[in-house]
């Protein structure tokens, strides 16, 4: 038999953009090989090797896919890399596990001062392996930016993400911003590592969802607080920490990358997260025990199985909780000026509530793929059904909390059930798009595109990557059903355009890759608007409307969005 070889074509023949990317992938591999010792970057931390850059965050976690998304959340970072834990680089790629032995130098690796007894342990339980052998005797390191600025991005999150994703303890958060606060020393290394990456982490988000919408570029602050959450993530790897803190910092590195621009980025890591959880056995917890330790777990869980549906239901991705609320204490309200009096965080039924949703989603994308064609009408009624129940559950939050804003809205409650509609009503392909199917999802595209600007007009949201690409796709879709010359007059088919333009157009304010969505949209509604009207684009504009689909194409979308974006402006004129 033949084996089979490879064959290197001209380079005419591959797209630069592909080119360029594996061009700079070398010249990143020269510049690690050719790297000597360590440079430390100016960002306010001690060089003792207590902070250690591994290679740059946009390195370790950069996936290498086919469609070569480029387009990076975090700001590059051009200082040498210092040597780092070969070890470091197995979850990001398998392929260096057969290399390993060849490459890693016998004493690149320190013994612990401790052995470890492999016998009687499990790796994969929910507590660390062993106890930690190291002692620290140095303070927290302070953050190179005043107390009152700390304060504010804090303030940015508990208000903003904590509600919807509440796997942090607020009386953890409140111990590392008071021991930061006065410089304590912290015994236990890992406490004190975690503490410092929690801390770092939590104001690199508040910055990033306070920035101004007007500033084009990362701020100088918040570049400087990237380069600590990379400099300090050796948590996630680090043995001694329990894997319920390893998963909590991982979930902070998804949050971050869900306020970026970067879908590669964000699939990736939720990925990582989503399969570090289960390997750990987050998934199997024992909902009977309701101690502390439990609860925490059972949040984590939950909050990442919550993202990993969001984004799985968007892109098309193949694949419980106590309700009573807390009172919490947030040291950080009395560095805030201006704030409110704010105790008590009612967050716990809401989350139960929106995961509910998340469940029913869920089932939607797992059982779509596996009924036949007699059996999709009925599924359909019964999630129908099902959506309907969750949405008369949301009266009572509605009534409980009527002045409720942003994520707590019944705004939003509505937008989520539009979304978990929008789902059900185009998983099943072609036919979703054909009479009288089409009437489903064109409603329920109009109701999720008008229920978010709707939350959107309270300025009480942030902006978020998938949530945008969401609108966009929704959009997208109901210009490619009015396209098709479908005979459905929906009656909000026209205001919930405008409200996708109007939502993309406020998002795309010092947003690079979200102007290139809004382009797009725009260019679309243009075509489909005189196609409507028998006229057709002039030369320049067709070749911009195909410029658009590609960029968002590449900038990363569901399947199925790729494939109509690529039906229209193939058939626009030339």
């Amino acid at each position: 038999m033949r084996e089979p070889s490879c064959s290197v074509g001209d380079v005419e023949v591959y797209e630069v953009s592909y080119v360029k990317s594996l061009e700079q992938r070398i010249s990143d591999l020269e510049t690690r090989l050719q790297a000597q010792g360590s440079v430390n970057i100016a960002t306010g931390f001690p060089n003792d090797g207590s902070h250690r850059f591994s290679h740059s965050l946009v390195d370790d976690l950069q996936p290498m896919d086919p469609m070569h998304w480029q387009y990076s959340f975090y700001s590059s970072i051009t200082n040498p890399p210092e040597s780092h834990n070969p070890f470091d680089d197995l979850l990001i790629d398998p392929h260096a596990i057969q290399s390993l032995a060849n490459t890693v130098p016998v004493n690149s690796v320190t013994a612990p001062k401790t052995p470890i007894s492999t016998q009687g342990h499990d790796f994969f339980a929910l507590e660390p392996v062993t106890e930690n052998p190291h002692k620290n005797d140095s303070p927290l390191s302070a953050l190179p930016i005043p107390h009152a600025e700390i304060a504010r991005f804090l303030h940015a999150y508990f208000g903003l993400i904590h509600p919807r994703y509440p796997f942090l303890d607020v009386d953890e958060c409140a111990s590392a911003y008071i021991n930061s606060k006065q410089a304590s020393i912290i015994a236990d290394e890992v406490q004190a590592s975690w503490y410092s990456f929690l801390l770092t982490t939590l104001c690199a988000i508040g910055c990033t969802i306070s920035q101004p919408s007007t500033v084009a570029h990362l701020s100088k602050q918040n570049e400087i607080l990237l380069a600590r959450v990379q400099a300090e993530r050796g948590v996630i790897s680090n043995e001694h920490a329990s894997p319920l803190i390893r998963l909590k910092a991982m979930l902070l590195h998804v949050i971050l990358a869900l306020h970026g621009e970067n879908t590669s980025r964000l699939v990736h890591l939720t990925g990582v997260t989503m399969r570090f959880a289960t390997l750990h056995g987050f998934h199997r917890l024992d909902t009977s025990n309701s101690n502390d330790a439990a609860n925490a777990q059972t949040k984590a869980w939950s909050c990442i199985y919550a993202l990993d549906r969001m984004i799985s239901g968007t892109l098309r991705i193949p694949l419980y909780l106590t309700c009573s609320p807390y009172i919490c204490s947030m040291p950080w309200l009395s560095d805030y000026p201006g704030h409110e009096s704010v105790d008590q965080v009612l967050l716990e039924k809401t989350f139960t509530h929106m995961l509910r949703v998340r469940t029913i989603q869920s089932k939607i994308m797992c059982t779509a793929p596996t009924l036949k064609p007699d059996e999709i009408g009925p599924f359909i009624a019964k999630m129908e059904d099902e959506i309907s129940d969750w949405s008369e559950h949301s009266q009572i939050f509605m009534h409980i909390e009527p002045d409720n804003v942003g994520y707590l809205s019944c705004f939003w409650l509505q937008y989520m059930a539009s979304v978990v509609r929008v789902t059900l009503h185009s998983i099943f392909g072609d036919m979703d798009y054909e009479l009288p199917r089409a009437a489903e999802l064109l409603k329920a595209c109009c109701d999720a595109c008008t229920a978010f600007r709707t939350v959107q007009k309270g300025r009480q949201l942030v902006r978020s990557w998938i949530d945008m690409v969401f609108d966009f796709q929704a959009g997208v879709t109901i210009l490619y059903i009015k396209w098709k010359g479908l005979k459905l007059h929906h009656q909000d088919v026209d205001r919930a355009i405008r409200n996708c333009t109007s939502t993309l157009a406020i998002l795309a304010e010092g947003a690079p890759n979200v102007e290139t969505f809004r382009d797009c949209f725009d260019a679309l509604a243009t075509f489909v608007g005189r196609n409507g009207l028998n006229e057709e684009l002039p030369g320049d504009r067709s070749e911009d409307l195909n410029i658009y689909c590609r960029k968002v194409i590449a900038l990363g979308v569901a399947p199925h969005i790729a494939s109509i974006l690529r039906e229209m402006s193939h058939l626009s004129p030339a």
